[in-house]
């Protein structure tokens, strides 16, 4: 009898206050008051013995936290989780759903891998290129139905960060088990491989707005990207040459004409890199280049960054460069034929050959054609310190339709910008014209230097 009323006193206790090391935090194992059983112990994350048994009590009467957080985290009463899982033995649970929980958990950072027989989850970097595909996707139909804007060229460049960053992390991993730890990894990952602030944001967006679009309408039950947190870096700006520089560059010999062509083009002109290599010989009408297209190594001929056609009124010299050009093609010279044409008939030639020879030229501008190994490279170093690339040529014709005191209107369409935002970014660089234009209207200029 004794022995039994012993037993009765033990079983009825209703929590155990222990420490898991000499002298460390006392954890409390409280026992679920319907079920009589012991649940999982968890810490106080006190070392004060009465401070513990307080916590204990209080978690006994009125349920106990889950998560890491006690202040931020919901609370269940001792013995709801034994509910719960006695109702998932019972209950038929298909091979979606098992994996809907498996993802819960592993968003909650309790299991670290675990794979669901017959799951239909998607493979996630699959399911992110069909979520940025025109034809189909539902998250750009629904977007073009509530009247938001939306490019193809914005999803072809979400798909090309897709297959270039994302694919070679995520590949095999299912929608359903992705979480935030596994974007911030990702996300470090990308940061620490010298990619700008802005770059790494890009790649990230790729991925997230798919994401966050699959939480929203329900198709997995938490949002891994919510708390993720963007890059911050300014973003290095363009440099250009001087309208000295520029003219002395292109009069210097070129060792390839296509090469020398496409960046007196740029020059004067201000067309991306994509625009030039797409020109076709039926664009070069007698009074209007007609911008229509853009080449890319991924995708082919695609329509322009915004989707919009332009019709450019010639500067001088320009249009006879490219009709000579376009009549060397050893493909023939039709209208459909590429004007900065390759060894292939149906692609331009690559876009290393406009920047290789912008490369050359400001070698030999600032070291000499015959200059030294190390003359050249540091010739080269300063060309990167400046930041000079083919793409510097769009800000030096912004840069000079402002000085020439062109409309914004007229200068906006012109470089094809739908914002001024956009436009005064470009624009924004100091030019000799501009020095010019100033000393002759305040009369300086007259003076003796």
């Amino acid at each position: 009898m004794i022995r039994g009323l012993q037993m009765q006193k033990k079983v009825s206790k209703k929590f155990y206050v222990y420490p898991r090391t000499p002298g460390g935090k006392l954890y409390a194992r409280v026992r679920d008051p319907n079920t009589g059983k012991l649940l999982t112990p968890k810490s106080t994350k006190s070392t004060d013995r009465v401070e513990a048994e307080r916590i204990a009590m209080r978690w006994y009467l009125d349920g106990i936290p889950t998560g890491r957080s006690d202040e931020t985290m919901p609370t269940v009463r001792a013995g709801d989780f034994e509910r719960v899982f006695i109702g998932l033995k019972e209950m038929n649970i298909n091979a979606d759903e098992a994996t809907r929980i498996v993802g819960l958990l592993k968003r909650r950072g309790l299991i670290h891998d675990a794979t669901v027989e017959g799951s239909q989850s998607p493979d996630l970097v699959p399911w992110l290129m069909d979520m940025w595909d025109w034809e189909k996707s539902p998250y750009i139909r629904e977007k073009q139905a509530h009247g938001q804007q939306i490019s193809h060229r914005r999803c072809l460049d979400a798909v090309g960060a897709i297959r270039k960053h994302w694919e070679p992390s995520f590949n095999g991993m299912h929608l359903h088990e992705v979480t935030k730890n596994d974007l911030r990894d990702f996300s470090m990952k990308l940061f620490d491989s010298g990619l700008s602030a802005g770059s790494v944001n890009k790649i990230m967006t790729a991925g997230a707005v798919p994401l966050r679009w699959a939480t929203a309408n329900d198709v997995i039950d938490t949002d891994p990207t919510r708390g993720l947190k963007k890059f911050s870096g300014k973003t290095r700006k363009r440099g250009i040459l001087s309208e000295s520089e520029a003219a002395k560059i292109l009069s210097l010999p070129w060792d390839d004409e296509r090469s020398r062509v496409g960046n007196f083009l740029a020059s004067e002109m201000g067309l991306r890199a994509g625009e030039i290599l797409g020109l076709r010989v039926q664009d070069l009408g007698p009074g209007k280049l007609h911008v229509r297209n853009a080449w890319s190594v991924t995708n082919g001929l695609k329509g322009t960054k915004t989707e919009k056609e332009r019709h450019l009124l010639w500067a001088r010299g320009v249009r006879e460069e490219l009709v000579r050009l376009a009549n060397r093609n050893p493909h023939g010279s039709g209208p459909g034929m590429f004007v900065f044409w390759s060894t292939l008939p149906d692609r331009p030639m690559d876009h290393h050959v406009l920047l290789d020879g912008l490369k050359e030229q400001f070698i030999r501008l600032k070291a000499g054609k015959n200059a030294t190994k190390e003359e050249r490279q540091k010739a080269e170093e300063q060309r990167q310190e400046r930041n000079i690339v083919v793409h510097s040529w769009r800000h030096y014709t912004a840069a000079q339709l402002r000085a020439h005191s062109v409309p914004l209107n007229l200068s906006m369409e012109y470089m094809g910008h739908n914002s001024q935002e956009v436009f005064d970014a470009y624009a924004d660089h100091k030019t000799e014209i501009g020095d010019k234009i100033l000393a002759d209207s305040m009369g300086w200029g007259n003076k003796a230097q």
